[in-house]
């Protein structure tokens, strides 16, 4: 099963701020993601692209969600890293198009071989 993931925008959204840990202490923090798409079985939800600190944005386009990568086990207990890991979609190569051939003209062939020769000479043009 493969997760859907669409980059919607190339900025990245970063906001800061603090707060005080449990020992008093005054930590900083900063969260930076972008504005995604995800969609899985047949339904689309809004989703943020969480990245770390330093990781660069990931281009406008379509991806899949690289859940192994983000596989954390811990103590026998597995989650998902709160930072996104995407994968490229690869694209499909384009397809030839014979129809312009075959629908140009009407030819009548004798036989097998003078139909296939025909074939190849009218999609080559």
């Amino acid at each position: 099963m493969s997760i859907k993931v669409t980059v919607l925008k190339n900025e990245i959204d970063e906001r800061g701020g603090s707060f005080k840990n449990d020992a008093g202490e005054n930590v900083e923090y900063t969260t930076r993601k972008q504005k995604a798409k995800l969609e899985t079985g047949g339904f689309a939800y809004p989703f943020d692209v969480r990245l770390d600190k330093g990781q660069p944005g990931y281009p406008e386009g379509e991806y899949e969600l690289d859940v192994e990568s983000m596989l954390q086990v811990n103590k026998g207990v597995a989650s998902l890293s709160k930072f996104t890991v995407l994968r490229m979609v690869p694209k499909a190569a384009p397809r030839a198009d014979f129809s312009y051939g075959i629908i140009a003209q009407r030819v009548r062939f004798h036989d097998a071989a003078s139909f296939v020769n025909g074939i190849f000479y009218l999609t080559q043009k």
